[in-house]
């Protein structure tokens, strides 16, 4: 039967204690006001002031949850709670037996917590997604603290009323932890059941990261894919934080100060970044509690058993368990250390790569130094080291508050003994500190080299297969070994210095006992002080707790100084030179700029003027319907310090008019474009526009890694019939039937996977389907063969073309005047930038009387009287040709500087389409998706670490049960050891534990490449043996098809039994319309495509006998797009370093590229991103192939990007310097081949016809129709 226990001491339970007394209770109880001041009347408080906070922020929100049986469970519950706690205030007010001063103040409280409870409760359950934090913590702490005032009363009132009361309401919020902590995944509103898991976890579940069980058991039974990860917190979501980090950098009024950004970003971030601070706090508390319970469990193994000091066990076994369960969950559960610390490293990530894209969009990429290609680095490598810096923040200021106090706990226990560790800690931090500083210049340039190194690769993969094609992929190959060779110096200074920081850390720990203890052995020899069992392990678990965030901060002040070094490379590229369109708009309300005129008068052009108005009217007085778009007085150039490159009188573009803009190479025809484009940001004068909508597609064609679908229409909807008309306009069909997957097919990176004329055709057809009102294209036929160029120029803007018939407004940049019959204005610029335009009556006169100095050796030999009517035509090309050499080169030289042809087309293309925000959105969404692995990622191992913190509780639990019990077996100084061990053994399996999982994590990039290596087919795998001949090779060029066959993985049959002989020293032009196989013919030649039948041989060698890159090594190859190498241009030259200095001036002279080459600097001169056009680019890659040694040239339409003049050049080198050499062109433009002694004409990838191009001409042949068709447009002139 129950009886009460002997009371206590008179005035003991209205005391604060806390601790009740060797005579109460058995010695193992706290004092009645302590349990209610102490452990009940702040819990109640903390609630009372959350609930206005709480309920403001909820009553602000929308109903999330549909109507279920949890609202009335809920409340049901809660008014119980209400009932009781009245009950227990009105038990409390009608007796004073078991009342203290603070018992009633302690149960109005408690009754005013319950009806906060009901209201928070009903707002939380309909406005929330998740379980509330605050009400499951109150129920969890309220049960577990008031448990101890039951127990209390249980043992002290004489009345069972109020502890039975008390133990119902205990048992009542129990039981509503479970109902409130319950997830309402099942029971929200459609719009918001798409969230992560984690969003919709209750505390309890976030705390010991439960959520993540069924991506656990997903991951168990199946290889995990992105679909299957969870989403993404909004509260990560890059767009809002790019967007809070954007507010906050532009209202920085100097944006130069070193650490600007670093010092805004940690004031946007503030909240997130101290969230980690108050479990931090606990962390460090509860590490140094171990030391104190080391210290009882000693001195306990020292005392009888008897019931006092069991109790004494007991407690020491709870406060055991809270310690370390303590430790567990201070480090992984909701709001704490590690999981807070990944969140900020998170939002990091996901807010500057954000950032650094939008910057990377408003960039001024004819700027020197600016580079877009740089932003890969930053978001890669930078952020990734600011993320690990990050997490070394609260590393540094806890790790000195850890010091501190574990410093005055070793004073504690050893006295003066501890100036030794306040010696060597103070002498690590010097140390360590002396050392970051170089450590982070070190690693800005270990990250400048490997930026250099990604870039260099990145551009050769793109670049493969013309590097292949070239036979230059093993000196691509070289230049980037010598880049890692050069990263690798890079890095060695970083690494030498970071080996120094690991020795100090791993020395530190070390060393620290030895000189402490041997410091108190030195001064109690003096004292005769003695050095207790008690005391030895207390203060070396001390020591043990002071080196962890020792050799932490030896971590962190390296990782931090890196840290902020990244954040100032990210802050220098945002503090990059904009682009600022200065294009006058209708309603824009900008400015014209004044322009002195040629007096030195200062005269501007009124912003409400008509362009009628400024039209110079070069025509015989007709007016001209109203512009698009106009320049006036207008002077452009790439950068503020350069002399203008173009200088415009007065020109207006007609509406729904086809313009063509002719002129030398260098003289400005695409800085005219740009300018059209409001790219320039240099300029005085006037642009305006007056087009709903712009398009461009430019000389090298944008093609992102998507669809062909999506290549087109871009980020809009799909419009089926439009769509179908654009493709059929641009000639695609066939070739879209052609692929596997029809439009479906992924275009690769760069357009890899396409021909050169396929990714024309595709950057035309995204331009047409756009439907603006003004088109720009900048030399877009170049790369198609006569035939579709024709095709597609007469489908788009021919007198029934479809920009025609949709009155498009086109202006055309073009090398081949043969399509001024169909412009409604040409304009020509001149050598020194200036304009020349009219209609077309005003420029036949002009090109009468250029006809009359007509050179006329230039005409082909051929006499065909077709031909007399281009003779008009071709006056203006020698025009144009004669002042080649007198063209502005300069200007490219600010021409796309740092970002090379593609990047600069990129970037300008989707600008011109509008398309900036629709890819930025597109970014984000996939910066979210990168975040959601790497997110998850570290919560797997914040939960490992937790499992492992766990599982050492376990471990501590049964030592201390073991020391409880058996402690009269187990001598103190054993005890002190095992728990000791503990302490180490704990922060030495969660390194080996986080060591392993992060080796597997590398290990999966290792097992892809693996996978890699062993499931791709190498190029050079035969059957049978491979060797190289003896002696130089091919020595005649002897050239033999025998029924070659060949086809594609991943298509039909390309060739079909091609036989053909070509005699050394013969010149054979290979023709065919687009897909007939005359490139898959020349790819075989090269063994870039192996022969499923038939054999290829030179010399009388077969290729198949013959190692794939020796083939293309020996043979020379000049492909349709050029590859240069950052480097010199002796290296682009000549890679081998094998040729005379002078053979190398020769040709560089002989392709009319030494004089600019001497300009600045001769053979050592670097090449950057502006040295060359495409044109001069071309020029120096057939300079190349002039210096190599072989008796076998291969070439690919290689004058498709230079002009009349350049192609002459070309052609006369090919008549001298390679008189002795068998050549094989691929040629689009038949007027090219009509010299050559051969002309072979594949079709359906079958030779049709071969034989001597005028023969041929002379009857009805394959070749004729393919001459005469690419004619059509000329004689129509």
């Amino acid at each position: 039967m129950w009886a009460p226990r002997p009371a206590c001491p008179a005035g003991v339970d209205d005391s604060f204690g806390p601790w009740a007394g060797t005579l109460c209770r058995g010695g193992f109880d706290f004092t009645l006001l302590f349990e209610e001041s102490i452990l009940a009347v702040p819990l109640h408080c903390l609630l009372l002031l959350a609930l206005p906070v709480r309920a403001l922020h909820l009553a602000k929100s929308e109903v999330k949850v549909v109507a279920s049986i949890h609202r009335p469970l809920k409340a049901c519950a809660a008014a119980c709670l209400v009932a009781l706690n009245l009950a227990l205030l009105v038990l409390w007010a009608t007796t004073s037996i078991t009342n203290t001063r603070a018992t009633i103040p302690t149960a109005v409280l408690g009754l005013l917590a319950s009806l906060a409870f009901c209201l928070l409760s009903w707002l939380e359950h309909d406005r929330s997604v998740r379980p509330s934090f605050v009400l499951s913590t109150y129920l969890s702490l309220s049960v577990l603290l008031d448990t101890a005032r039951a127990r209390t009363l249980w043992m002290l009132a004489p009345d069972r009323t109020i502890p039975a009361v008390l133990t119902c309401a205990l048992a009542l919020r129990a039981a509503m932890i479970v109902i409130e902590s319950t997830e309402k995944r099942r029971i929200l509103v459609p719009e918001h059941k798409g969230y992560s898991r984690e969003v919709t976890s209750g505390t309890f579940n976030r705390s010991v990261f439960f959520w993540l069980t069924s991506l656990f058991i997903n991951g168990y039974r199946n290889i995990l894919k992105l679909d299957d990860l969870y989403p993404l917190d909004p509260k990560l979501a890059s767009e809002p934080l790019c967007r809070k980090l954007a507010e906050a950098w532009d209202n920085v009024p100097d944006k130069t100060v070193p650490g600007a950004l670093f010092s805004t970003w940690l004031r946007v971030f503030s909240r997130p970044l101290c969230a980690a601070v108050i479990p931090k706090l606990f962390q460090i508390g509860f590490n140094y509690a171990q030391p104190f319970l080391i210290q009882e469990a000693i001195l306990l193994a020292a005392l009888p058993q008897t019931q006092e000091y069991n109790n004494r066990g007991f407690g020491l076994i709870g406060a055991y368990v809270l310690v370390y369960t303590g430790i567990a969950c201070a480090k992984v559960s909701t709001g704490q250390y590690d999981w807070q610390n990944q969140r900020v490293a998170s939002m990091m990530r996901g807010s500057t790569t954000a950032l650094i894209y939008q910057k990377a969009l408003r960039l001024d990429l004819t700027s020197p130094n600016v580079s877009p290609s740089g932003a890969l680095t930053l978001v890669g490598t930078d952020s990734e080291q600011i993320s690990q810096g990050i997490h070394q923040l609260h590393e540094l200021w806890g790790g000195l508050l850890e010091i501190g106090i574990g410093i005055y706990l070793i004073y504690r226990q050893l006295g003066a003994a501890c100036a030794m560790p306040v010696a060597l800690a103070f002498l690590v931090l010097i140390v360590t500190g002396f050392l970051a500083v170089p450590m982070g210049k070190a690693s800005a340039n270990w990250i400048k080299a490997s930026q250099d190194r990604v870039t260099a690769t990145s551009n050769t993969l793109g670049s493969i297969k013309w590097l292949k094609v070239s036979g230059l992929n093993d000196v691509a190959f070289s230049v980037i070994r010598r880049l890692r060779s050069d990263e690798l110096v890079a890095s060695k200074r970083f690494r030498v210095l970071l080996s120094m920081t690991m020795m100090l850390m791993i020395c530190t720990p070390i060393w620290s006992p030895i000189l402490t203890f041997a410091t108190f052995a030195g001064i109690a020899a003096r004292n005769d002080d003695v050095l207790t069992i008690s005391k030895a392990f207390t203060a070396s678990s001390v020591l043990i707790l002071v080196n962890q965030p020792l050799s932490g901060i030896v971590m962190s002040l390296p990782a931090l100084a890196t840290a902020v070094t990244s954040f100032q490379r990210i802050q220098d590229f945002l503090n990059g030179k904009e682009r600022l369109d200065n294009r006058v708009t209708p309603g824009d309300g900008k400015r014209s700029i004044e322009v002195p005129n040629e007096k030195g008068a200062s005269k501007e052009a009124a912003p409400d003027m008509e362009l009628s108005e400024i039209h110079k009217d070069t025509s015989t007085g007709n007016s001209l319907a109203e512009g698009i778009v106009a320049s006036v007085k207008g002077s452009f150039s790439w950068s503020d310090d350069a002399r203008p490159v173009i200088d415009i009188e007065g020109w207006n573009i007609r509406r729904r008019a086809f313009t063509l803009v002719l002129g030398p190479v260098g003289c400005g025809k695409s800085t005219l474009i740009k300018a059209l484009l409001g790219e320039l940001s240099d300029f005085k004068g006037t642009v305006r526009i007056n087009a709903s909508g712009v398009t461009y597609c430019g000389q090298s064609a944008w093609i992102p890694n998507e669809t062909v679908r999506n290549i087109i229409t871009g980020h809009g909807p799909l419009d089926e019939p439009w769509y179908k008309t654009v493709l059929a306009a641009c000639a695609l069909e066939q070739d879209i039937a052609s692929w596997p997957k029809g439009d479906l097919t992924v275009a690769g990176t760069r357009g890899i996977s396409m021909s050169g004329g396929q990714k024309h055709r595709l950057a035309m057809a995204r331009a047409v389907y756009a439907r603006q009102e003004l088109v720009l294209l900048d030399d877009v036929f170049s790369g198609l063969d006569s035939g579709t160029e024709d095709l597609v120029f007469r489908n788009l803007i021919g007198s029934d073309g479809l920009l025609r018939n949709t009155d498009t407004t086109v202006v055309l940049v073009s090398s081949d005047s043969h399509r001024i019959p169909y412009a409604d204005d040409v304009v020509f610029l001149n050598e020194h930038g200036q304009i020349k335009a009219g209609e077309r009556a005003s420029l036949e006169a002009l090109k009468t009387v250029s006809a009359t100095r007509r050179d006329t050796g230039a005409e082909t030999a051929s006499g065909d009287a077709d031909r007399t009517a281009d003779t008009a035509i071709g006056a203006l090309e020698e025009q144009a040709d004669a002042t080649r050499q007198l063209g502005d080169w300069s200007m490219y030289a600010f021409y796309a500087r740092a970002a090379g042809w593609f990047s600069l087309s990129m970037f300008i293309g989707f600008m011109a389409f509008k398309w900036g925000d629709a890819f930025e959105k597109t970014n984000m969404g996939r910066l979210d998706n990168s975040q959601r692995p790497s997110y998850l990622l570290a919560c797997l191992q914040r939960w490992l670490t937790f499992s492992v913190d766990m599982t050492i509780t376990v471990m501590a639990l049964i030592l201390i049960v073991l020391v409880t019990t058996l402690r009269e077996q187990i001598g103190p100084a054993f005890i002190g050891i095992a728990l000791n061990n503990v302490l180490s053994f704990s922060a030495t399996i969660k390194a080996v534990i986080t060591s392993w999982v992060t080796l597997e994590v590398s290990l999966g990039a290792v097992a892809r490449v693996r996978n890699f290596a062993a499931n791709v087919k190498p190029e050079g795998h035969s059957d049978g043996p491979l060797a190289e001949p003896d002696g130089e090779w091919p020595t005649k060029g002897a050239i033999e098809f025998n029924d070659v066959t060949a086809s594609y993985p991943s298509g039909g049959t390309v060739l079909k039994g091609v036989s053909m002989s070509i005699q050394p020293g013969q010149k054979v032009a290979i023709c065919g319309r687009t897909g007939s196989g005359k490139s898959s013919l020349v790819l075989c030649l090269l063994r870039m495509l192996d022969l499923d039948a038939g054999s290829i041989a030179i010399d009388g060698i077969d290729l198949s006998s013959l190692p794939h890159e020796y083939v293309r090594s020996s043979l020379v190859a000049v492909p349709q797009e050029s590859y240069v190498f950052d480097g010199t241009v002796r290296l682009n030259l000549d890679p081998g370093q094998s040729v005379p200095d002078t053979d190398v001036v020769e040709a560089l002279k002989r392709v009319r590229l030494w004089d600019k080459v001497e300009g600045r600097g001769g053979l050592d001169a670097v090449i950057d991103g502006g040295f060359l056009s495409q044109g001069e680019a071309q020029l120096l890659v057939f300079a190349r192939a002039m210096l190599r040694k072989s008796k076998v040239l291969i070439l690919d339409e290689i004058t498709s990007s230079l002009d009349e003049e350049s192609s002459h050049v070309v052609d006369d080198v090919l008549r001298t310097w390679f008189k002795d050499w068998t050549i094989v062109a691929i040629a689009h433009k038949l007027e090219s081949v009509l010299d050559f002694d051969r002309v072979a004409v594949v079709d359906a990838g079958a030779l049709v016809e071969l034989g001597e191009p005028r023969q041929l001409l002379e009857k009805e042949s394959a070749f004729k129709a393919l001459y005469e068709r690419s004619r059509t447009s000329e004689k129509m002139a």
